[in-house]
């Protein structure tokens, strides 16, 4: 087997508990080698980026958004825009839709009064 170049790799606790346990259970029997964490975990990254990233790639973003982030790289987008005396409509609308969201049952309905009121 030839010799491979080592990357160090840090992960949460949790998911060294069940590196830990997967390394267990597949050298529980296997008398052909001895897998060690960096061998199971180099092969499930491999297998996992052959076979499956590509089709989970919008469940990793779900399980990883941040409202605050998405917030914030919508904000940037518009001052970029407004800087070059652009607009970024898509960033801007988002931006409305994300406000509007926000806003609590009772002050919607309130809003949608005074405008009401107002026309």
């Amino acid at each position: 087997m030839e010799k491979q170049k080592m990357a160090k790799v840090t992960m949460s606790l949790e998911a060294e508990t069940l590196l830990n346990s997967m390394v267990v259970r597949t050298n529980d029997g296997f008398t052909g080698g001895r897998l060690t964490k960096h061998d199971q975990l180099s092969w499930i990254v491999t297998c996992f980026a052959e076979n499956y990233f590509e089709r989970n790639i919008d469940r990793i973003r779900q399980d990883h958004f941040d409202r605050v982030t998405h917030l914030e790289n919508l904000l940037k987008r518009v001052k970029v825009a407004r800087h070059k005396g652009t607009e970024d409509q898509e960033a801007e609308t988002k931006l409305k839709q994300m406000m509007d969201n926000s806003e609590k049952p009772k002050e919607r309905q309130q809003k949608m009064k005074l405008n009401q009121e107002a026309s």
